[in-house]
Parts: C-alpha cells; sequence; structure tokens
C-alpha cells in the first residue's frame, strides 16, 4: 500500500546513507501503548513508516519524530509523545488547545510539521506551523503533500 514510501526511503538511503539516521522500526505492541499515550490513532502511513521501515528520520535539523522506545538508544531526545504534551512540548507553549485538533509529527528547526486528527485519511496533508509558539495567533497551513512528498522536501532543502 506505501510502495511509494518505501522507494523512497531506499533511495534516500542509497544516495544520501551516512548523512541521515534512520532508527530501527518498532514493534506493533509499542506503537499501540503509544497511540493509547496520545489518545490518538496513527494514520496508516505513519503505522506502516514506525513498524516497517524506519522509528524517525533525521535530515540535517529536519526530523520526523520517532516514538520514544526506552530498548532503543537511538530513539531521538524529542520524540513524538514528547512533542504532543502540552507539558514537555516545545511547541505550542501559549496555545496547549491546538494539540485537541493536531498531531505534531516533526519539525525544522523553528516550524513543525503536523498533521489534522480528526480527518482519519491513511495518508493524511502535511501542516506547517512557523509560529508554533506565538501569544496571538498560530497559523497553520495545509501542504498539499503527505508524507512521502514531506520527507522528498526535506532531503531536497538538505542537500
Amino acid at each position: 500500500m506505501f510502495k511509494n514510501l518505501k522507494d523512497t526511503l531506499a533511495n534516500i538511503e542509497e544516495e544520501h546513507g551516512g548523512d541521515i539516521v534512520f532508527i530501527p522500526s518498532v514493534s506493533e505492541k509499542l506503537l499501540e501503548q503509544v497511540e493509547k499515550e496520545l489518545s490518538f490513532k496513527l494514520p496508516e502511513i505513519l503505522r506502516y513508516l514506525y513498524t516497517k521501515e524506519t522509528n524517525g528520520v533525521q535530515i540535517d535539523n529536519k526530523v520526523i519524530y520517532s516514538v520514544f522506545d526506552k530498548n532503543q538508544k537511538k530513539t531521538l531526545l524529542d520524540n513524538l509523545q514528547r512533542a504532543n504534551n502540552p507539558k514537555t512540548s516545545y511547541w505550542f507553549k501559549y496555545k496547549p488547545e491546538v494539540f485537541n485538533d493536531y498531531i505534531v509529527i516533526g519539525a525544522d528547526g523553528e516550524i513543525c510539521f503536523t498533521i489534522y486528527k480528526h480527518h482519519h485519511l491513511d495518508n493524511p496533508s502535511i501542516y506547517i506551523c512557523e509560529n508554533s509558539n506565538s501569544k496571538d495567533e498560530v497559523i497553520l497551513e495545509k501542504l498539499e503533500m503527505g508524507l512521502e512528498g514531506l520527507i522528498h522536501i526535506m532531503v531536497k532543502n538538505a542537500f
């Protein structure tokens, strides 16, 4: 179902392998525990990414967050659980209610990548937020791409 994502990750590994961090994938059981923590069932493309391909990707300072796995030393410090807990997250400090509608899946410096929680799509569109810690209005901009497109842009902007 997600052959394009699989091919994209394989091509990136082949072309830029040493410059990109791929974390070993996690079990379905762990991912189900994470979803309970988040009170949100992840879209199928993220479930596929985390359990079949990689538990997170780091390209330069751009990241698709890993899920925290206490048995995996390579889990990224900023992980999916931490990024989506209003008490520990760097994101939306003044607007924690954003977490009711969006889940943060990654970042590029001061920009966060999110998905909208209420669409229930297998491969939802990515939203970016460039002003997540504004005390005024927080603006989330919908991109016309899903996870695979986001990873392509992350690679393109890094190399």
